[in-house]
């Protein structure tokens, strides 16, 4: 069986969790007979194609565009992880920093409010915005794989398709990684850690708004508990990321580690006292279920579908709420890991992803399904 899969077209400069999930997809599926070719969409006009075209997002319309019209001249049915977002949130955030009517709506109105109104004024005009017709089409002529029931009704309201459907297919772990770790010390740990083995708080991710750095910040001003960032800052919001480094400075005991080795990641994970992603919106978020899979305690946020992984064994909070990630901290930072939270990650490994995932791709071609 041969996949061709069309990544974004930033993928070199920006490697996401699309880009991870096929690179680790790709690995664990080859044993099954599946060959995964990645293609960019300016390859695809030399290329004579393959049993089934993958695409993991439908943002970059552009690219999902002509690479549906290549699948069809091809007879090549198409799979589609959307990976696709409630932005709302965020996108208020924006409009009270940037858009004085909103600020002072949120001044006059306070924050429940002024976010359910501009949700609302919001969801009413989706219509006029040229994208969305054309990420509905997207949508419409592919078969659709979400990763969780929540992705798949977040579709089925947005575009406004309800008999929308299509497998659940989990996100991953590297279980020959996570599985195997045992700690055994602070010297695993890079150098800017090892003082602060099992006392700092950790974020793993891209610095940037949607991953809310700047609320973890603000909610833990005045404690003195070390914070860990992990990740690089993302290049298109530089003003997001002074604003953290500022507040970092500000408050202090605030490291940052822009990259490490994958090899390392269980270590840092384990060895934390706690992990936390109180981001405006996630897919589910990733790198809360590594943190799981390493024995670290997790704290995740509420407009985030990581609970149909890891249910009550972890902590939520509302973003929008400082005092709440601030109780959940201290509320995670004096509790016992949740009994059985690793075992539970451990459950969601890659080989059983690329299994259903195979198993997609074989009913899509046994049945015939071709481009819709």
């Amino acid at each position: 069986m041969r996949i061709v899969y069309v990544p974004r077209a930033d993928a070199r400069q920006m490697v996401g969790g699309d880009i991870i999930y096929m690179m680790q997809v790709k690995k664990y599926i080859k044993p099954l007979g599946v060959e995964i070719e990645t293609v960019t969409v300016n390859d695809l006009r030399h290329h004579g194609g393959g049993d089934v075209l993958h695409l993991t997002q439908i943002y970059q319309m552009d690219v999902a565009e002509a690479a549906l019209d290549w699948a069809q001249s091809k007879g090549m049915p198409v799979v589609i992880n959307p990976l696709f977002e409630a932005v709302l949130p965020m996108w208020f955030r924006w409009a009270i920093q940037r858009q004085p009517k909103w600020r002072y709506l949120y001044k006059a109105c306070g924050l429940r409010l002024a976010e359910r109104i501009y949700t609302r004024w919001q969801t009413a005009r989706r219509f006029r915005d040229p994208a969305w017709p054309r990420q509905r089409t997207i949508l419409q002529k592919a078969h659709v794989v979400p990763n969780t029931r929540y992705e798949l009704q977040h579709l089925r309201d947005w575009f406004n398709l309800p008999d929308l459907t299509g497998p659940i297919v989990p996100l991953g772990v590297n279980v020959d990684l996570y599985g195997h770790w045992k700690p055994s010390g602070d010297q695993e740990l890079p150098a800017p850690l090892q003082e602060q083995c099992g006392r700092y708080i950790l974020q793993v991710g891209l610095v940037c708004m949607r991953k809310n750095q700047v609320g973890l910040l603000q909610a833990l001003a005045d404690t003195r508990d070390p914070i860990v960032f992990l990740g690089r800052p993302t290049p298109h919001e530089p003003e997001y990321y002074e604003e953290v480094r500022r507040l970092a400075a500000s408050r202090g005991n605030v490291t940052f580690i822009e990259h490490v080795d994958e090899s390392l990641l269980p270590a840092i994970y384990g060895h934390a006292s706690v992990h936390i992603l109180p981001s405006w919106s996630e897919r589910p978020g990733m790198v809360s279920l590594e943190a799981a899979a390493s024995g670290c305690k997790v704290i995740s946020s509420n407009r985030a579908p990581i609970h149909e992984y890891l249910g009550d064994r972890a902590w939520y909070v509302d973003p929008a709420h400082p005092d709440q990630i601030r109780a959940a901290v201290h509320r995670a930072m004096q509790s016992k890991t949740p009994v059985g939270l690793r075992e539970r990650a451990l459950e969601f490994s890659w080989q059983n992803t690329a299994r259903k995932l195979a198993d997609v791709y074989s009913t899509i071609i046994s049945e015939g399904k071709g481009p819709r």
